[in-house]
């Protein structure tokens, strides 16, 4: 994913500097879609806070695209997941303490 990007809150950011109001941006739809296909990336904002891409992409790409997305926000959770064991201490729990822990759990759901 290539080219500089830009992000879109009812306004574009061309770049850092420079920013088109919302109709502006209706009105430059054309020109949006042209450097989509340069290979300039924007990013979608909500309140002032990241909420999607734009990207472009091509028919034959995109399944490798979509996958290459999805493994990367799948390694976002594992890493969050390892981070909570770690601050909860359960990181270091042994098999035995763990295989404890789920019978304990099914013993208390019947």
């Amino acid at each position: 994913m290539s080219g500089h990007s830009g992000a879109f809150d009812g306004h574009l950011f061309e770049d850092r500097h420079g920013l088109c109001d919302r109709a502006r941006t209706r009105a430059q739809s054309a020109d949006i879609w042209q450097r989509l296909e340069a290979g300039e990336e924007f990013v979608i904002t909500r309140n002032g806070k990241p909420f999607a891409l734009l990207l472009h992409t091509e028919p034959e790409a995109l399944e490798k695209q979509l996958r290459a997305i999805r493994l990367s926000r799948m390694g976002d959770q594992v890493r969050a997941i390892q981070a909570s064991a770690a601050a909860s201490g359960a990181s270091q729990l042994t098999e035995e303490e763990i295989q404890a822990e789920i019978d304990e759990v099914r013993r208390e759901r019947r």
